[in-house]
């Protein structure tokens, strides 16, 4: 169903949130490893830019009644593409590798040129809509591996409060694939979704502060 402007305008309220939790988690990376700076950049534009374009296209499609499917189709081809380069970026700070010869680059750029490869075939050699369901994987899967190391790294520096927020960040991300696959007949469930969407994205972002302040507190705390 059309959205309302009201609803479209709401719509950008989680993009920005994500927006600034990730810029948090590559904060929390370069403590580790300086050279996940560039990478880190490169992995804000990608995401941002799939956010904005979703939601400016929902501003759209409530204003002029008119769908712009390109920038919709966008949204998880971008993501699968922005969430590598994340997942990639916190993995390789846990390693606490510092190496300045580019390393960091070659595997994520290969996962991504894969990715986009598999989802173009599909797009252009397959019927219906099989490149979608590619495109939606690897951003679930990338999503999925970079909680996971979140996680991880959470239980590395001993931030409790941020292990359960990170799981029931996951928990909520699953209720909302339940709540993708039944139609938007009233605007109320629409609502109820992209509160489901906004919740998910303050979970998250509490999560990361932690996460960041713990980091910043280890790296002033005397060795």
């Amino acid at each position: 169903m059309q959205p309302t402007v009201l609803m479209a305008l709401e719509d950008y309220v989680p993009v920005i949130i994500s927006l600034i939790s990730f810029y948090w988690i590559t904060q929390v990376a370069r403590f580790f490893a300086k050279n996940t700076e560039n990478l880190a950049k490169l992995a804000l534009v990608v995401i941002a830019s799939a956010g904005l374009l979703k939601a400016t296209e929902k501003l759209i499609w409530a204003v002029t009644s008119e769908e712009v499917l390109w920038m919709r189709s966008s949204l998880f081809i971008l993501n699968s593409v922005g969430f590598t380069f994340m997942a990639w970026i916190v993995w390789y700070a846990q390693k606490n590798s510092q190496s300045e010869n580019g390393g960091i680059w070659r595997v994520p750029i290969a996962l991504v040129a894969s990715i986009l490869a598999l989802v173009s075939y599909a797009a252009f050699m397959l019927p219906g809509r099989t490149w979608f369901f590619i495109a939606l994987a690897a951003a679930s899967i990338a999503n999925i591996t970079m909680i996971f190391f979140l996680v991880k790294q959470s239980i590395k520096l001993k931030v409790p409060i941020s292990v359960g927020l990170y799981v029931l960040y996951f928990v909520v991300i699953l209720s909302m694939v339940f709540l993708s696959k039944s139609p938007s007949a009233t605007t109320h469930f629409e609502w109820i979704k992209q509160a489901a969407n906004t919740l998910a994205a303050i979970i998250f972002a509490v999560a990361s502060w932690n996460l960041l302040l713990r980091a910043k507190s280890n790296r002033a705390a005397p060795h």
